[in-house]
């Protein structure tokens, strides 16, 4: 497959990664899971996606903490996914230059428009 068609999808709740993964596997994308910011450092260094689906809260660190050490290594386009959509949480968004956001609960059809 394709580079470019390489998704992380990086979320602790095992149904909602899985359905994610499910849709970007129909789409064409070879979509991989990591459930822990520590498992998403490791497998974003050896996948090398082009795209990561970031959940803000993570059991081990926050998705930022995640995304600060996945950059050290590897730069990727991020869209957060976030039931807290709060300003302080938008501009923290901002500052590690993620300008696409989804709110949890949402569709397939506003995940597609982000991609």
């Amino acid at each position: 497959m394709p580079k470019s068609k390489k998704v992380l999808i990086i979320e602790d709740e095992h149904v909602l990664a899985e359905n994610l993964q499910a849709y970007f596997r129909r789409c064409g994308w070879n979509a991989r899971i990591a459930n822990t910011g520590k498992s998403a450092v490791i497998a974003a260094t050896e996948f090398r996606p082009r795209m990561i689906l970031l959940d803000y809260w993570l059991p081990d660190m926050t998705g930022f903490e995640a995304l600060e050490a996945i950059r050290a290594v590897h730069r990727c386009s991020c869209v957060l996914m976030t039931a807290h959509p709060a300003d302080s949480v938008r501009a923290e968004a901002q500052q590690h230059g993620i300008g696409r956001i989804l709110t949890k609960p949402f569709s397939m059809a506003e995940l597609q428009t982000q991609l």
